[in-house]
């Protein structure tokens, strides 16, 4: 029981310190899309990048169907 309370008030503690951080959270995420599009742009790596990612997330989506 001690083990559970603890675990949930870790899980608790996590997720608010996320939802205090979401702007900077979501800003520092979009910049590193950003790089990493642009990067994978410059290097002719894009559709090969974006085809891979489809791949596995149609898998992914499938599995649940």
């Amino acid at each position: 029981m001690l083990i559970t309370v603890i675990a949930i008030a870790v899980m608790c503690l996590s997720a608010a310190a996320v939802a205090m951080n979401l702007r900077a959270m979501a800003s520092d995420t979009l910049a590193m899309v950003r790089e990493g599009a642009g990067r994978a742009l410059r290097n002719g790596r894009l559709v090969p990048n974006l085809a891979f990612g489809s791949l596995w997330a149609m898998i992914f989506l499938l599995s649940y169907f």
